[in-house]
């Protein structure tokens, strides 16, 4: 297994350090309490309302597709073509929604629903804004998705001596997977050890190929600052 943390040549992330967002979606999709100091950099639009300078001032741009018609989707799509240097991932609802963005994001999820949806958008945010032990940043998360084809997201919660395993196996249950790539973060309190996110790391790394390129993270959680709860996000992506 590869583990990915840093020196990547990937698409840089404009405003030097300061990375832009745009979450296109019909529907009301509220950011955490944690990241609203980063909401001026975020922006908000429905799908008929995206201009081509929207996408092109994003870094990072986030199209949640609950629904979408044909002729939203295909004029969108024309914008999207246009400017092709930002980072895209894409939400779906079924199976048919995923197949028609194969060609113009770089990974789509098929998810649960809106809940789900807002998690993974807060948790990857959350994860370049917010500080941990062990960061993560645009290049990284940028080369785990970048050019992959379809994305899975897990999510787990334990705690307890045990509680980076429990939450990996809380997330996953007894699944391995054949992947390309692949993100662990971690969410803790202060509590959270290096011997705590090593014992993840050795343990996720049996769940998985032995070249699959894997990054791993953490960071605190200040709504559980001084629980010894762990949380785990997972996302597969092929």
């Amino acid at each position: 297994m590869e583990v990915i943390a840093e020196e990547k040549t990937v698409h840089e992330a404009n405003d030097g350090d300061y990375v832009q967002y745009l979450i296109v979606s019909n529907h009301h999709h509220p950011l955490s309490n944690s990241i609203m100091s980063s909401i001026s950099r975020v922006q908000f639009r429905r799908i008929d309302k995206v201009t081509p300078d929207d996408i092109h001032a994003a870094d990072l741009v986030f199209i949640v597709d609950n629904g979408f018609d044909e002729v939203e989707f295909c004029n969108f799509n024309k914008k999207l073509v246009q400017k092709r240097d930002q980072f895209r991932l894409a939400f779906c609802l079924c199976h048919s929604h995923r197949n028609r963005w194969y060609t113009s994001v770089d990974s789509v999820f098929l998810t649960k629903g809106d809940a789900e949806q807002r998690n993974i958008i807060n948790g990857l945010i959350e994860s370049i804004e917010l500080q941990g032990m062990i960061c993560v940043d645009f290049a990284d998360i940028y080369s785990v998705f970048c050019n992959m084809k379809r994305s899975f997201y897990y999510h787990g919660i334990s705690e307890g001596k045990w509680r980076s395993v429990g939450a990996i196996d809380d997330a996953i249950e007894k699944r391995s997977f054949e992947c390309k790539t692949a993100m662990v973060i971690l969410l803790s309190g202060l509590e959270f050890t290096l011997d705590d996110f090593e014992m993840a790391a050795n343990y996720f790394s049996t769940k998985i190929p032995e070249d699959t390129c894997c990054v791993f993270a953490h960071r605190l959680d200040p709504d559980r600052l001084y629980e010894d709860r762990f949380e785990v996000m997972i996302f597969i992506n092929e």
